[in-house]
């Protein structure tokens, strides 16, 4: 299968860059730009008519705060693809460390 008939569909060759209890980030390139993925897992202890609308809800309610953020000034990741019924976020790949590296060092004397 050819890489370019997997990004027309939203599929991005990745590798996981950290895994969650709502989601998983994978990392890679899309169109030829660096990217990462979050995708948000079902939960199989719900109903799945439920946790179908919870997830997209989700999904769509974190882009919405994202634009939201970008509009008033924050610097935040250019989404490229949402796909909600993949329950997936395609966005830029911010070079810099994470929250959590962040905080670490921080604490550190």
């Amino acid at each position: 299968e050819r890489s370019e008939d997997r990004i027309s569909r939203g599929e991005m060759e990745s590798e996981i860059l950290s895994q969650g209890a709502e989601a998983r980030v994978r990392a890679g390139q899309f169109l030829g730009r660096p990217a990462v993925v979050k995708e948000r897992f079902r939960k199989r202890y719900r109903h799945p008519q439920l946790d179908e609308r919870l997830t997209k809800q989700r999904v769509v309610h974190e882009v919405r705060c994202l634009v939201r953020a970008r509009k008033a000034g924050v610097d935040t990741p250019c989404i490229f693809r949402v796909d909600s019924d993949a329950h997936e976020i395609h966005m830029e790949r911010v070079a810099g460390m994470t929250l959590r590296e962040y905080l670490d060092n921080a604490a550190s004397p």
